[in-house]
């Protein structure tokens, strides 16, 4: 009996969804970001906290703050409907934007 129950729940795990990150609506981000003028404060607004922080030094030595949202949910064990999404923001030392990267549906 105990191995059918633990079969059983097995199972059902392996068919369980899957979820990463927090779910996060870039739209706001989209529709008004403004290379230069954008701040941290505005993009908490908008998005909440990132789900990492970071720090970028590109290849002529120019440094960047990172802020990373993402988010992905599918089905085990396969994931063949996965859906992902994933905002990287880069703002300059005084906490501007500089650029920002865009993958997923939506936005």
């Amino acid at each position: 009996m105990r191995v059918i129950v633990l079969f059983s729940a097995l199972l059902m795990a392996a068919c369980a969804p899957l979820k990463v990150g927090s779910p996060f609506d870039p739209a706001p981000f989209m529709q008004q970001a403004q290379r230069g003028q954008t701040t941290t404060a505005q993009v908490l607004a908008w998005l909440g906290p990132p789900n990492a922080k970071g720090e970028i030094i590109d290849a002529d030595g120019r440094q960047f703050i990172r802020w990373l949202y993402f988010y992905g949910e599918g089905r085990l064990p396969k994931l063949a409907d996965l859906r992902f999404r994933i905002l990287e923001i880069h703002f300059d030392p005084d906490g501007r934007l500089a650029a920002y990267n865009w993958s997923g549906e939506g936005g």
